[in-house]
């Protein structure tokens, strides 16, 4: 059964990703944000596509259904496992780390999608001192479900659908 699908914006920080969803959706993709926090904040955020600054891409609208996933360096495996590096410092104090940890539950807040579907890396899994040695999913989990989502966590095998190199 075909679903009549629109798209009411998308972000993405990544320039060449930007180039990418313009030239190959861009008919779908009316808004294009240059980041996951202007999906939320009240007066919208720089719009790629559209050039506003001030873009509100159908503020009053409350999505069926949020899609996506937000960026893994925190919890990636090429991450030294002891939860630092020279150049990031303690997992916690991560420059992505508040995005995934707390800016996701303000786009539920904002957005209050009927349901939603994420992607993360397996790392999200793993517990880390900086939470109390809770996994960051298990967190989150927590998070949603106090504001009134069902949740369920589903661990797929990426390789049984792309092919490529990293695990």
């Amino acid at each position: 059964v075909p679903y009549d699908v629109h798209v009411v914006g998308v972000a993405e920080a990544k320039p060449s990703a930007q180039r990418f969803l313009q030239k190959n959706f861009g008919k779908w993709i009316k808004h294009l944000h240059t980041d996951n926090r202007s999906l939320t904040l009240p007066a919208g955020g720089q719009c790629v596509s559209c050039g506003s600054a001030a873009c509100r891409f159908g503020r009053d609208l409350r999505p069926d259904l949020a899609s996506g996933g937000f960026p893994c360096q925190p919890f990636s495996q090429a991450r030294v496992r002891s939860g630092n590096t020279s150049k990031t410092g303690p997992t916690s104090e991560h420059d992505l780390f508040n995005m995934v940890m707390a800016q996701f539950g303000h786009y539920l807040d904002a957005r209050q999608p009927r349901a939603f579907w994420i992607e993360e890396v397996k790392g999200f899994l793993v517990p880390l001192k900086a939470l109390g040695n809770q996994a960051p999913c298990d967190v989150f989990v927590r998070d949603v479900k106090k504001k009134g989502y069902e949740c369920q966590v589903l661990t797929l095998d990426h390789k049984a659908f792309v092919k490529m190199t990293r695990g």
